[in-house]
């Protein structure tokens, strides 16, 4: 499982963590979405090459929460992310 960096970037604007489509074809909107703090973390950590459960790790501590309650949540932000392409297998 690896994040498609390769056609989804993170920005961030006006306080806000932006997942940006880069291959939309010239002269198209660009597919946007809005990430939260907990999901700009974790596309950040496995964009950056970490394991799924070192990112659920991280998640949990960062942010106060069960170890379960981490995999629960990272399964759905992936399930998500593979619903645009955002992340492949």
């Amino acid at each position: 499982m690896r994040v498609a960096t390769d056609r989804f970037e993170l920005r961030r604007a006006a306080g806000k963590a932006l997942l940006v489509g880069l291959d939309a074809p010239r002269f198209t909107a660009h597919p946007v979405f809005e990430l939260n703090d907990t999901g700009a973390y974790l596309w950040e950590r496995l964009a950056h090459g970490d394991e799924p459960d070192a990112a659920a790790e991280g998640y949990a501590r960062v942010f106060g929460v069960g170890a379960d309650c981490a995999r629960k949540d990272l399964a759905g932000f992936l399930d998500s992310m593979r619903s645009i392409g955002a992340v492949r297998r």
